[in-house]
């Protein structure tokens, strides 16, 4: 934290990977909200704040439908291609000073059991913290003009994902060639404890521009349509929950260590 008030504590969100649905709905660009009621609060409790919780949104939602429809429609139509999108993000302080954030109490009480529980109090205490709110990227790439997935890699576990995300893909009537980029591997790392049974992988390296054929019945997924930031995300060798990430691409990584995912900055027509 910042300044000589660095002792205050840190309120902080969870990070930025779409492994968690709200930030996923946000690479399809729609807008999400969360919402958790107090892990202390009775039953009771907790699902009369979820009503009016869910009940206040909505209302904001209603009384704000044109603006969220314009914000929607914004990032529909955005063109990427050419831009820096994050693949990688840390959480980031919100504002400079501290902010107030309201702080709840508890008791332990006991169940018919004799068990102890924590019991949340009718109490709210403004208590200074750093608001560690909002993502800052800390790796950047460059958003192509398409992906390029030749098919003598066969990688269908890739293809079967992208079509369950709604990725629009087209197939390459004849071989043709062209400039394209290639991920050249220069080292890689595989978490030691997994994640939902997988464990994650991390590659680095950079991209090298060459001229290659690209056969028949290559796969092609163009980044000109709303999808462009779910794609992108997806399949960037770097990117810290895609396809990568999640060791979808391991058997052929391990092979003879090419990235082989192709991209190009010049549309494929």
């Amino acid at each position: 934290a910042p300044g000589g008030q660095a002792n205050l504590p840190r309120w902080s969100t969870f990070d930025s990977r779409p492994r968690f649905n709200n930030n996923y709905l946000g690479l399809r660009n729609r807008i999400a909200i969360l919402s958790e009621a107090f892990a202390y609060a009775s039953f009771e409790d907790r699902i009369a704040a979820t009503l009016y919780f869910v009940q206040e949104t909505v209302d904001w939602a209603e009384a704000h439908a044109g603006e969220i429809r314009a914000a929607v429609e914004i990032a529909e139509t955005r063109p990427l291609v050419g831009t820096q999108l994050s693949v990688r993000n840390r959480i980031a302080l919100t504002h400079p000073e501290p902010v107030d954030i309201l702080m709840g109490a508890i008791e332990t009480r006991y169940n018919a059991a004799g068990r102890p529980y924590n019991n949340r109090l009718d109490v709210l205490t403004p208590t200074p913290m750093w608001e560690y709110g909002s993502f800052e990227s800390t790796e950047d790439e460059t958003v192509p003009a398409a992906y390029i997935i030749p098919p003598v890699q066969q990688l269908q576990p890739v293809l079967d994902r992208l079509e369950s995300h709604g990725v629009p893909m087209r197939t390459l009537d004849a071989s043709r060639t062209m400039v394209v980029e290639s991920f050249r591997i220069d080292s890689t790392s595989v978490a030691a404890q997994p994640f939902q049974s997988v464990n994650e992988r991390t590659l680095w390296g950079a991209w090298v521009e060459g001229e290659q054929e690209i056969p028949a019945r290559t796969i092609i997924i163009s980044m000109d349509g709303p999808h462009a930031r779910l794609a992108f995300y997806l399949l960037e060798p770097r990117a810290d929950d895609g396809f990568t990430d999640w060791a979808i691409l391991d058997r052929w990584i391990d092979g003879d260590g090419a990235f082989p995912i192709l991209r190009s900055h010049t549309p494929i027509l």
